[in-house]
């Protein structure tokens, strides 16, 4: 992946290779591992670091002394690529990494035979057959919609733990085109409630205004595109990508204030 300035065009625009396409839009399926096959001569844009907008709103209520305040912030039309959902994936802790794992996920059925290769069947409630490794069959087996590099319908079989290490761990820094997100976001930034201590009470001590509150700041996300982490604090985790961004941290808090 790469961030560039092009004449012409907005700065920071983001490019990465896409997944290999033929000429019908097929994606072209690596017959060695069983997985797609990454365009090394093209570059695609998929996005822009700056954002369109960013801004935030502040809202308080006053009343015989209580007050309630809360703020909002927000920022839309920029581009996230996150390299934590890759790799969550592809060692198998991110919930997306559930998919094909088994019959109810969406896996084939196929076994393993003497020689070590894998083989489809035709049901899941099939039985080993003779020249099966094991006495039993396995149900998170994987065929990729594509094609291989000449054109005919994708035939090879390999199972959930090869297609997600293989496709997001092993293949180095490709960024793969499912890895991009919006940065968008809209955060219940923060929220205090507190009261007023009546100056008739105040002045009967060195202080000339007194407040006590409680408050809770990064509330929660309103809204966000990308899942697994925060959008808005990824900057500098591995240049312009997020990687291993720590996640955000929600703080509670008492306050006193004390003025002279």
């Amino acid at each position: 992946a790469s961030s560039l300035a092009k004449v012409g065009e907005e700065y920071g625009s983001y490019y990465i290779n896409p997944w290999l396409r033929n000429d019908k839009g097929e994606l072209v399926v690596d017959q060695s591992n069983g997985v797609y096959l990454f365009d090394k001569e093209h570059t695609k844009k998929v996005g822009k670091m700056l954002p369109d907008v960013t801004g935030g709103l502040s809202t308080s209520i006053d009343y015989k002394g209580f007050f309630l305040s809360a703020d909002l912030d927000f920022q839309f039309g920029g581009t996230l690529i996150s390299q934590t959902n890759m790799y969550l994936r592809g060692n198998g802790t991110g919930e997306e990494s559930l998919k094909y794992r088994d019959e109810a996920r969406g896996g084939s059925p196929y076994y393993i035979t003497t020689g070590g290769d894998l083989k489809l069947l035709d049901s899941h409630q099939a039985a080993a057959p003779a020249d099966s490794k094991y006495s039993w069959i396995f149900h998170d087996g994987i065929i990729l919609p594509g094609v291989d590099p000449d054109g005919a319908k994708n035939t090879k079989l390999i199972n959930a733990q090869q297609y997600y290490e293989r496709t997001y761990w092993q293949g180095g820094m490709d960024i793969t085109e499912d890895a991009i997100y919006k940065s968008d976001y809209i955060s219940f930034r923060r929220i205090t409630f507190g009261y007023e201590v009546p100056k008739k009470f105040v002045n009967k001590t060195f202080f000339n205004r007194a407040r006590i509150s409680v408050f809770g700041t990064n509330i929660a996300y309103i809204y966000k595109d990308a899942p697994n982490v925060t959008p808005e604090s990824f900057a500098g985790t591995n240049e312009f990508t997020e990687y291993a961004g720590l996640p955000g941290v929600r703080s509670l808090g008492f306050e006193l204030k004390f003025g002279f």
